[in-house]
């Protein structure tokens, strides 16, 4: 008998970047707004990703990117224990694939931004949690 091996890939490829600060998530992404020039909001995380604590969202209609703000710290512990340093993750899923060069520039003059940087996460399970539909 023949046996075949499923794997699943990520249905949208998406940039994730790591920052480091001790803002509460409202003020972040207040920061965020304005540096940024986004509309991100509070949303409920939903059924899909209960573990989230603290979710925000905008949709660029323009460019067709999405931005998500999601707070790595929640009610239980870490959404990602294996990455107790970052405080937030902040998701952009492009479809054009640009470089985030620019945008990780803008989080890092925001006042109170201790660190940031692009992570790569190749382990789909970690991938996973970020992924909010």
């Amino acid at each position: 008998m023949t046996r075949y091996k499923l794997e699943l890939e990520p249905e949208e490829e998406f940039q994730i970047i790591a920052i480091c600060c001790h803002e509460k998530d409202y003020r972040l992404c207040w920061k965020l707004n304005k540096a940024c020039r986004l509309d991100l909001e509070r949303v409920e995380p939903g059924e899909l990703n209960p573990e989230v604590n603290s979710l925000y969202c905008y949709y660029a209609d323009e460019d067709q990117t999405s931005y998500t703000l999601i707070a790595n710290r929640n009610d239980e512990g870490w959404l990602m224990p294996e990455h107790k340093q970052v405080d937030y993750f902040f998701t952009l899923c492009d479809p054009q694939q640009k470089p985030i060069n620019e945008v990780v520039e803008k989080i890092r003059s925001i006042k109170n931004v201790l660190a940031v940087y692009e992570m790569e996460m190749k382990d789909h399970k970690s991938r996973e949690k970020l992924t909010i539909a």
